[in-house]
């Protein structure tokens, strides 16, 4: 991935100046995140995406639907452009469910990430053939039913039968797979609960919503 200029912030997210991404999370400097989470309403499932093996960071983990960093001078209505670059879905800001603003905080080898991360929920019917993965960005697609993903992620049961998508031969296909909290990227606090609990009020029309 290029490194590219972010802006950058402090610990009030007031914006303090402008850097290259690398040279702000050397630092441990506070950048702008987007966090979308796809929920499918017809399989009531929400949708992972597999990270590349090429990626820098947690390669062949399972992740947040689409997600990314703001890029400097972005406003952050701009955050959707994510889920056309990563999934080929061209929706606004207003299509997604705003959940808050979460902070994040790690050390990942030499870089100190430190992201304000803007996190929404797109409820729709989202079937595999409305959406057209990056083969450079993504390894795979899975949707985990929202009921097992509860259970699983607050230690219920160790993992569930999923349908993933991998691409095979130039053509994303579909097969049987297992779905487990030790193949997601590893976060401190109990996110993906949270999001499986918001995504469960969501589809049954709740959408008193936070994260």
């Amino acid at each position: 991935m290029p490194d590219e200029l972010v802006d950058v912030y402090d610990e009030n997210n007031e914006k303090t100046g402008t850097l290259l991404r690398s040279v702000a999370q050397s630092q441990g400097q506070w950048i702008r995140s987007f966090h979308c989470w796809l929920v499918d309403r017809d399989s009531r499932s929400i949708i992972f995406q597999k990270r590349a093996s090429n990626k820098r960071v947690y390669p062949d983990c399972w992740d947040i639907s689409a997600a990314g960093h703001y890029v400097s001078g972005e406003a952050l209505s701009d955050g959707p452009r994510e889920l056309e670059e990563e999934l080929g879905l061209v929706r606004r800001i207003d299509d997604l469910h705003f959940l808050g603003i979460r902070t994040e905080a790690a050390k990942i080898g030499d870089a100190v990430v430190r992201e304000f991360a803007y996190t929404y929920l797109l409820v729709e019917s989202l079937p595999p053939d409305a959406l057209n993965p990056d083969e450079v960005e993504l390894a795979g697609i899975t949707y985990v039913p929202i009921a097992a993903g509860l259970r699983i992620f607050s230690g219920d049961i160790m993992d569930t039968e999923v349908t993933s998508f991998f691409p095979i031969e130039g053509s994303w296909k579909r097969t049987t797979d297992r779905f487990a909290a030790t193949g997601v990227i590893p976060r401190k606090d109990p996110y993906y609960l949270k999001i499986f609990m918001m995504a469960e009020r969501a589809l049954d029309g709740n959408f008193l919503l936070a994260v």
